[in-house]
């Protein structure tokens, strides 16, 4: 159910320094019908490292992706920004790339983008581990694997609709725990002058925004340019551009090549430039952010003790978010 990392998911390093501890909790989407029941949850730890030799961060244990995504609850189209988000994307990508083939969008939750895709006239397939997703994704017609992006279901698609002219993902690649194996199968299934897309939320904001509660266990890895362009590079593909976009407090969006056709635009030195400034590869940043918690949990009692309703005060939170759990 639970593992410890022994190797850096970008580098493969084994060596790993200062680990921001966190209480441990249950995975950030497990929801209990009652009070007695959420209070037994099974927990795990919530530890952030820092690798040595890349500096990658990242979570050192790893709570199986069947538990965590198998059925995933969280949908992208209940969100009237994402539906605008990702209908922006959808028509950048039209009017600005070629497409010879198809669009694939590996984790297309409730088909938000592939629905905004298709209205563009492109033809786009979907690869989504939570059956109850691809089961209401199948059922708008939408093609959807229900499937994680595994050379098995490379193959499948291959054979059926041939190669890939884009590859997206949105806020995917942040939860997958093989990420060597993840960007293999990108390469596999793009064809040779096709592009890769993707969206991460930025290790910047848990820094400067104090957004710690983006830390829990579906969120292995936190980004950043520096890290990325380097495991990018071992992995075949050239970063040729970076936007800075507002999604998830603070995100990164990526696109890659696979010929290496297309030239190096300033953003990419410019964000990895900013990330120097910030000391985001320093390990000290993480000492920072522990201080930023300890902050936020005592300006947190403070004003919960000037409300001044007494101690049997019950706090009610309306909804329940994945960042609720660490918070």
């Amino acid at each position: 159910m639970i593992k410890t990392l022994s190797n850096c998911r970008l580098c493969t390093g084994n060596f790993f320094e200062k680990t921001l501890k966190l209480k441990s909790t249950p995975p950030a989407n497990e929801l209990y019908p009652t009070k007695d029941s959420a209070k037994k949850a099974e927990k795990f730890p919530l530890e952030v490292v820092m690798c040595q030799k890349c500096r990658h961060v990242q979570l050192k244990h790893i709570v199986s992706p069947k538990r965590l995504f198998d059925e995933y609850v969280y949908k992208s189209g209940t969100s009237k920004f994402f539906n605008e988000h990702f209908d922006r994307l959808a028509s950048k990508i039209a009017s600005e790339f070629p497409i010879n083939n198809y669009v694939l969008e590996v984790g297309s939750n409730d088909g938000v983008l592939l629905t905004s895709l298709n209205k563009r006239g492109i033809k786009s397939i979907g690869i989504e581990p939570s059956e109850y997703l691809a089961k209401e994704c199948i059922n708008r017609n939408l093609n959807v694997y229900n499937s994680y992006l595994d050379e098995a279901t490379v193959v499948k698609i291959t054979q059926s609709h041939g190669k890939a002219s884009i590859v997206l993902g949105n806020n995917v690649f942040a939860h997958i725990e093989d990420m060597k194996g993840a960007f293999k199968n990108v390469f596999e299934i793009l064809e040779d002058s096709g592009i890769f897309i993707f969206e991460v939320a930025h290790f910047k904001y848990i820094l400067t925004d104090g957004l710690f509660d983006t830390i829990y266990h579906e969120h292995m890895s936190y980004h950043t340019a520096t890290a990325l362009e380097s495991f990018a590079t071992t992995s075949g593909f050239k970063i040729f551009r970076i936007e800075e976009i507002s999604s998830h407090g603070g995100s990164l969006r990526f696109y890659l090549s696979k010929n290496h056709d297309k030239l190096k635009e300033p953003s990419v030195e410019l964000i990895k430039n900013d990330e120097l400034k910030l000391g985001l590869n320093q390990v000290e940043t993480l000492s920072l952010i522990e201080d930023k918690i300890k902050e936020t949990k005592e300006s947190t009692a403070r004003m919960i003790k000037d409300i001044g309703l007494g101690d049997n005060t019950v706090f009610v939170g309306y909804g329940a978010p994945a960042k609720v759990v660490t918070f």
